[in-house]
């Protein structure tokens, strides 16, 4: 449920490097305003939220303090006396996340904030819009060619690993949304990435592309531990409370 954007630097590195700057921070910036709204859940928005580089009508409900624990004001209070070496940031989503601040959630009224509640459950009568359930995608399937390059407009699914195949054909286009692991899986199982690599998998080059399935950068995290003060609340608290919550009504 965290709500963050990246670095400005990054979005507009894209830019430089594709020679695209629909990449850019600033080309962005309008769809990353469209998805969102404050959440009500906000106590003080001021606190955290610079209203220009946010969204006010758009379906995800965003906050950042709705459960804030004693430790979290102490640690912010803590920007004041050393400023100089951990500054106060008062939104890390402004393209700037360099700084302590408050952390983003997709939490409205209490629960979550998703694309389930926000986007589908509010249209899911429509006539126009199937979702289809316990199934996969195990292939993106060409349909023809468009002077040189091939086109793809039909995805192959299947329920089960010994299922029969079923094929669906798009009018205008696919939209591949699978993550960064399952994303370039999909390609490569379709014929797209590199031709050695698909050559021993005994599965047809459609698109030699050595770069799909590599490249990959985890993210890097770094944990400080310490102990606080018997009266002090941390997030264990509420993790252990959550945990002993879910044995209790398993």
């Amino acid at each position: 449920m965290g709500w963050t954007r990246g670095s400005r630097d990054d979005y507009d590195l894209w830019a430089s490097f594709t020679g695209d700057d629909g990449w850019s921070w600033d080309a962005l910036m309008p769809y990353m305003k469209k998805i969102e709204h404050p959440s009500p859940d906000n106590k003080n928005l001021s606190n955290f939220w610079i209203s220009s580089d946010h969204g006010t009508d758009g379906p995800i409900g965003i906050t950042a303090d709705a459960a804030p624990a004693l430790f979290s004001s102490l640690l912010i209070d803590y920007t004041n006396d050393s400023s100089s070496e951990f500054a106060w940031n008062q939104d890390i989503s402004s393209g700037n996340e360099l700084g302590l601040g408050w952390f983003p959630w997709t939490i409205e009224n209490g629960a979550r904030s998703s694309s389930w509640t926000q986007y589908l459950r509010p249209v899911v009568n429509r006539t126009n819009l199937d979702i289809i359930t316990n199934t996969q995608i195990t292939r993106i399937v060409q349909t023809g060619i468009e002077g040189k390059q091939p086109i793809f407009r039909a995805v192959e699914f299947a329920m089960s690993k010994s299922s029969p195949r079923g094929l669906l054909h798009a009018k205008r286009e696919i939209i591949l949304s699978t993550g960064a692991v399952v994303s370039p899986q999909l390609l490569m199982l379709s014929g797209i990435g590199d031709y050695a690599t698909l050559s021993e998998l005994g599965i047809k080059t459609l698109v030699n592309n050595s770069n799909v399935g590599q490249h990959l950068q985890d993210q890097a995290r770094l944990a400080a531990v310490w102990q606080v003060a018997p009266n002090v609340t941390t997030l264990a608290v509420i993790q252990y409370q959550i945990f002993n919550f879910s044995r209790s009504h398993r």
